[in-house]
């Protein structure tokens, strides 16, 4: 029940494409169980471009791992696949709102993206959270050029 709270908008995660793909030739491959498929396919109609694939709920457990493991950066929510990509070794950059990054950072190559002005944050305690007041902009305020930054500083892209 609290998975949409830790969700960066899908608009975000679109512009985020457009720029990655702006900065270096690059394929996106949207990862989900099938209960997400609404959420893919509205990205998918945000970015609009071919190179975003969707496997959403068409991977088992095994099979994910295989996936994640091809990839060169996983950019995503405080998730599983975000730290199952953590363990395999694969250049992860996090999108950390209501959760602590200082406690749920996966270990390896890896950046965590955060809101500078929430000063609420983090309140996700004990698989619950609390009603919130700022309609978790914790999340909607990170910006995609934010994320950018980090997916460069951690594929070691210098800026122009």
């Amino acid at each position: 029940p609290n998975w949409r709270q830790k969700r960066w908008p899908l608009p975000h995660f679109a512009r985020l494409m457009h720029l990655i793909q702006s900065t270096c030739p690059a394929r996106f491959f949207l990862l989900g169980i099938k209960e997400e498929l609404k959420l893919g396919e509205a990205l998918l109609h945000f970015y609009s471009r071919p190179e975003a694939h969707s496997l959403m709920g068409r991977t088992r457990p095994g099979e994910l791992a295989a996936v994640v493991r091809r990839l060169d950066l996983v950019v995503s929510n405080d998730t599983g696949t975000l730290h199952l990509a953590a363990l395999l070794g694969v250049s992860t950059v996090a999108l950390f709102g209501p959760t602590s990054e200082r406690k749920w950072a996966p270990p390896g190559p890896f950046r965590a993206i955060t809101s500078n002005g929430c000063d609420c944050r983090p309140c996700y305690y004990l698989s619950s959270m609390p009603p919130c007041g700022d309609r978790f902009r914790c999340l909607s305020e990170i910006s995609p050029d934010k994320v950018l930054a980090a997916v460069k500083a951690i594929r070691g892209i210098s800026e122009k």
